[in-house]
């Protein structure tokens, strides 16, 4: 009897998904704060803004978390990080019974920030964007002719950019994000008036704004080159969604249909997009670039705010309590659930191929010498390369038992040309081109 019950466990071990379906899962942060904002300059550095004026920092991709910055008169409304050294918040202070703005700097990664007053009292600075270490835009409150501010040497000084002067285009400026060095927008509004998108393609010397829907726009995400997509909303008819498949040549706006704010909005894959709905206690999800979504609850019915996919295999996500979220994207899943176990390794031929931009690769891992059964086998690589030989993504890098594998490859991010994908464990190597045709 005991064989029979080895040998259905083995095959219910390799039918099964290696790794847990995508999902936001909570972890430890160790703060009781209300966050805000999560920013990632790359999968290992990242920052958050959080209540009493605090920031804090991780430098191991989110193991562990420290505070870099404390001071409970101030309120953090935004922050931004380029790299991994250079950063700016834009704070809110109350001073002799005023609210006044200030621009905190830092070149350190966080280390020692600078802050300088913004000399005009009668204008509240909103979000923060820079497009290099030297040139940046911050967006304000509702303020004549001051819509969006100009930096040249790297957030010390600020002059009002280029705005046209359409009825809505001194409205609150939200948030900037920019496509390329050339081409940017910025999204904002009015609660219960409009919302606005403001637009360059000069590299923000100047900038033409849109009216569009009825509720103030939040949060801005690029599916691909063409595509903008922003998230917005009201209290009432909850998360909204400004689409354009033309690079903002035209829009198409409407309400999502779910409870809640999109506050955030982060794409992690070029069909793959999320936001974040506040108090709803709902992440929305899209799988079409941003043309409709579905909901998910969040984990412990937590506030989340705000999120981010610093790459196509992580995501964080951040609200009230000290709450932090991490998506993990599942890179495999076996394909075959049959009852034969594979007798050698064996690497298919990725399909489609060519392919725009997801593909497909198949793989077979045979029993180890040192587990018959299929179970706990040898470690096993999957990775991708350019024609360089410089290594684009690792898609597998586990210890897998035996079975058939199939995992996905997202060349969204990468230029159309001819790559490579190879598969390596002990005692086997073997390597595949693939076309990516864009």
């Amino acid at each position: 009897m005991s064989k029979y019950i080895t040998a259905a466990a083995v095959i219910l071990l390799y039918a099964l998904p290696l790794f847990s379906q995508n999902t936001w899962v909570s972890q430890p942060s160790g703060y009781t704060e209300n966050f805000k904002k999560v920013v990632f300059a790359d999968s290992l550095y990242g920052w958050i803004s959080c209540d009493s004026g605090m920031v804090i920092h991780t430098t191991n991709g989110g193991q562990s978390w420290t505070t870099q910055l404390r001071n409970p008169s101030d309120y953090i409304n935004d922050i931004f990080f380029l790299n991994r050294l250079n950063g700016w918040l834009i704070v809110w202070r109350v001073t002799g019974g005023r609210m006044n703005s200030l621009v905190y700097s830092t070149t350190n990664g966080g280390g020692n920030w600078t802050a300088i007053n913004y000399a005009d009292s009668l204008t509240l600075l909103n979000s923060v964007y820079f497009i290099s270490p030297q040139s940046g835009f911050i967006g304000t409150t509702y303020t004549s002719n001051k819509s969006i501010l100009r930096s040249t040497n790297g957030g010390t000084n600020w002059f009002p950019a280029n705005v046209d002067t359409n009825f809505a285009a001194n409205f609150p400026v939200k948030t900037i994000r920019f496509m390329n060095a050339n081409t940017g927008y910025a999204a904002g509004g009015i609660l219960d008036v409009c919302g606005v998108i403001w637009k360059t393609t000069d590299g923000g010397n100047s900038w033409t704004s849109n009216s569009n829907g009825g509720e103030p726009n939040n949060s801005i995400g690029f599916p691909n080159q063409n595509t903008v997509v922003i998230s917005g909303g009201d209290y009432e008819y909850g998360a909204s969604v400004c689409y354009s498949g033309d690079s903002g040549a035209s829009w198409h706006y409407y309400f999502t249909g779910y409870f809640g704010i999109g506050y955030s909005l982060s794409f992690r894959t070029e069909t793959e997009g999320w936001i974040a709905s506040g108090f709803s206690r709902l992440l929305l999800k899209s799988t079409d670039s941003g043309l409709s979504w579905t909901s998910t609850d969040t984990p412990d019915s937590t506030y989340i705010y705000s999120l981010v996919f610093p790459n196509q295999k992580t995501g964080w996500a951040v609200g009230d309590n000290g709450a932090i979220l991490k998506y993990t994207a599942s890179p495999i899943g076996i394909s075959n659930t049959g009852s034969t176990l594979p007798a050698s390794f064996l690497l298919g031929q990725n399909y489609p191929n060519p392919f725009n931009p997801v593909t497909k690769i198949k793989f077979s891992v045979p029993p180890s010498l040192s587990s018959p059964h299929g179970v706990g086998g040898d470690l096993v690589q999957l990775k991708v390369y350019d024609v360089r030989g410089r290594e684009v993504q690792t898609l597998v890098n586990e210890r897998l038992n035996a079975g058939t594998y199939e995992a996905t490859f997202d060349g969204s991010s990468l230029n159309s040309g001819v790559y490579f994908y190879r598969l390596t464990t002990e005692g086997f190597s073997e390597t595949r081109r693939m076309i990516l045709l864009k």
